[in-house]
């Protein structure tokens, strides 16, 4: 009958209540307890190996957990795991512009222009009339353009819509 002897352990799990579970060396068969003041006063952490000092834990915890830790010193300490790297924010997921533009042109109760659109969805206007030109001709949109006079070449400007009847 073993009353008090000076071992090694390794702490092999935390308690709820603040204490620890370990494992005597070298056979890592037999284990033992650690109040919670025993490991706090020790600075042991989870897989640290120590000299202890162990007595006989009392009935009847002593069939599953024949020894309890009088001291703890550590002499082995796990190496700290590298910090995680911060994962690095996750960018908003892109929202394709041409179907946010769709959209706009979809819920609109009559014709939009292309200036109205480049400041809703605040974009420069010259690339708002590239991108409604490229739906157009993609059959997405229907287009209208205005001219001034008769002899004017270039449109004034174009009016767009999702199908003809919004511009009546």
């Amino acid at each position: 009958m073993r009353i008090e002897t000076k071992d090694q352990i390794v702490i092999t799990g935390m308690a709820k209540n603040g204490g620890a579970f370990g494992l005597v060396l070298p056979d890592l068969e037999e284990s033992c307890y650690i109040g919670q003041r025993i490991l706090e006063q020790s600075g042991a952490k989870l897989l640290d190996k120590c000299d202890a000092v162990l007595t006989n834990n009392r009935h009847p915890h002593n069939h599953t957990i024949p020894y309890v830790a009088a001291y703890v010193r550590v002499i082995e300490a796990e190496p700290e795991a590298a910090p995680e790297p911060t994962p690095e924010p996750t960018p908003e997921p892109e929202v394709d512009v041409y179907e946010l533009a769709l959209g706009h042109i979809r819920e609109a109760e009559s014709y939009v222009l292309t200036h109205e659109m480049s400041e809703l969805l605040e974009i420069p206007s010259r690339k708002m009339g590239a991108m409604l030109e490229k739906m157009f001709m993609q059959n997405k949109i229907v287009r209208a353009q205005v001219q001034a006079s008769a002899g004017q070449g270039k449109a004034s400007f174009s009016m767009w819509a999702d199908s003809p009847e919004k511009f009546r």
